[in-house]
């Protein structure tokens, strides 16, 4: 614990926020593999896998950063989308110092419209001097 702790510390001196997303059970589950209506336990070594959430501990890790936030989604298939809605109405309101945006312009495509009208003059060429 005192690792992790450590750790959430540190990113909280850097200005980081820890968005904790608890899956599991607190008493300990098996994790499912595989398709919806084909599951089956996560084994290892032919012994089925169990996880314990421990809550706390990711609770504690998230209020150790500034802005940061903890969601429980229990043991079932998480809805992404409602956890980033979640996310996105808690930082509403909470100010960032910097904001950078890079927008990079592709610009492959002339490179590749040379590499085809180059290869086309190839054949072309190739097949007058064949004849």
């Amino acid at each position: 614990d005192s690792f992790v702790e450590e750790a959430a510390q540190e990113a909280a001196e850097a200005g980081v926020r820890i968005i904790a997303i608890g899956v599991g059970d607190p008493a300990g589950a098996t994790i499912p593999v595989g398709e919806p209506g084909f599951e089956r336990p996560l084994t290892f070594r032919g012994e089925v896998v169990r996880t314990r959430l421990e809550r706390e501990t990711m609770e504690r890790i998230a209020r150790a950063t500034p802005g940061g936030a903890y969601f429980h989604v229990a043991t079932d298939r998480m809805n992404l989308a409602s956890v980033y809605n979640d996310i996105v109405t808690r930082a509403r309101g909470t100010e960032t110092d910097d904001l950078t945006v890079v927008e990079y312009e592709e610009k492959f495509q002339w490179f590749v419209g040379a590499a085809l009208l180059l290869l086309v003059l190839e054949g072309l060429i190739g097949a007058t001097r064949r004849n």
